[in-house]
């Protein structure tokens, strides 16, 4: 059997950006439960000054911030950063919506936002990045098929219950993920699965197409994606 190495790097960090700091310390707590390292920021400044010093993978923004309407300052966010942006808002107008998408926002959240939803969508955005697996080797899980792919061309196509999984194992890296919290994410996106068989269909496909990946089951604590030498 190959030897395996455990993925080391730090789970995904999301800037929680909000002037409420009462709830974006709501949704800092909901997205750290879910093992994603938060920063709240409550001023438009703020968040200038910090995408100087530190790159985070996703940046969570309400659309007022002290006055200032962060849609419209879109187009410098996006030159100053290539983390996901979800846009939150109590506004349900579709054109900032729409708006807010044109001008680089990956997705748009309407006040009230469920943690269920938000961590959700949270994944749903970083799926859409390039992630890396161990090692430095870098992947891809794309959207329409969802699909893995491999530097090499190598690639996995994902039924919906896989690729919830895989999201939620690369949002945690080196940290084994409940078999709790993979139920929750299959049943907030409405899909008719178990952990167990989502485990066991991911892991059948990783080895047939001869992936340098699989998952492990760590007893009383869940599962962890793995590096496997090639």
């Amino acid at each position: 059997m190959n030897p395996i190495t455990p993925i080391v790097e730090p789970p995904p960090l999301v800037f929680v950006v909000d002037d409420d700091v009462a709830l974006a310390e709501s949704y800092a707590d909901t997205l750290s439960a879910y093992t994603f390292r938060t920063e709240v920021i409550t001023r438009w400044h703020g968040l200038q000054d910090a995408l100087m010093d530190v790159r985070p993978h996703a940046i969570l923004l309400d659309q007022h911030l002290h006055g200032v309407d962060t849609v419209a300052r879109l187009d410098q966010l996006r030159a100053s950063t290539d983390a996901a942006i979800l846009m939150v808002a109590a506004n349900r107008d579709v054109s900032d919506r729409v708006l807010a998408l044109e001008r680089g926002a990956d997705d748009f959240l309407v006040k009230p936002v469920s943690g269920r939803e938000l961590v959700a969508r949270t994944r749903a955005a970083l799926r859409r990045q390039v992630q890396t697996i161990g090692g430095g080797t870098r992947c891809r899980i794309n959207d329409q098929p969802p699909h893995l792919l491999h530097p090499d061309g190598r690639q996995v196509l994902l039924q919906p219950p896989e690729a919830v999984l895989l999201e939620a194992l690369l949002g945690s890296p080196g940290r084994p993920v409940t078999s709790d919290v993979i139920a929750e994410l299959l049943d907030a996106q409405a899909i008719g699965s178990t952990p167990g068989k989502a485990v066991a269909r991911l892991q059948r496909k990783l080895q047939a197409a001869g992936m340098p990946w699989a998952v492990n089951g760590v007893a009383r604590h869940g599962y962890v994606l793995v590096r496997v030498q090639e």
